[in-house]
């Protein structure tokens, strides 16, 4: 069985296939935290997939990713999508900075931003423009934001989920 799953995944991967099922993701309206009021702003959207397809994908991605790195193509500031990279290991870089300035008795200046709407999707030129910006090749990232061709939504008020096309 699990030679027969590798020749399917294998065939997905050479022909660029999209399994019409893989085309589907479903998207949950969570609220934060748990205890939350039911108001629209304390709800945050999560999408989810089956897990051979988030492992597929998450390859593949891997390997766009590790040839940007190989090429120097991404910038180690950056905490997304690099690996040993998160908000861990920036808020440790802060955290540092912040004591060197006390320590030193040095002024520190910074600012941030409060990300509405951080959690929205993409559209799918400007993914694709990202990508392709990148270097990657223009087969490859279709193949890619194909995948997101559909989302089942669903809201805890709803009967049924909604179906949205992208």
């Amino acid at each position: 069985m699990v030679a027969e799953a590798y020749e399917c995944l294998a065939t997905i991967r050479q022909d660029r296939h999209i399994p019409a099922a893989w085309k589907w993701k479903r998207k949950w309206l969570v609220p934060i935290p748990d205890d939350a009021s039911k108001r629209i702003q304390d709800i945050r959207p999560i999408t989810l997939m089956e897990v051979l397809r988030k492992l597929w994908t998450g390859l593949i991605v891997d390997e766009g990713t590790s040839a940007l790195q190989r090429y120097s193509a991404l910038s180690l500031s950056q905490y997304v999508y690099l690996p040993h990279h998160g908000t861990d290991t920036a808020n440790l870089q802060l955290l540092n900075t912040l004591e060197l300035a006390w320590e030193e008795r040095k002024p520190l200046y910074g600012c941030s931003w409060d990300m509405s709407k951080a959690f929205e999707s993409v559209s799918k030129p400007l993914n694709v423009l990202c990508w392709q910006r990148l270097g990657l090749p223009v087969k490859i990232v279709q193949w890619l934001v194909d995948l997101d061709a559909y989302i089942l939504d669903y809201s805890p008020h709803s009967l049924c989920p909604l179906q949205m096309g992208y």
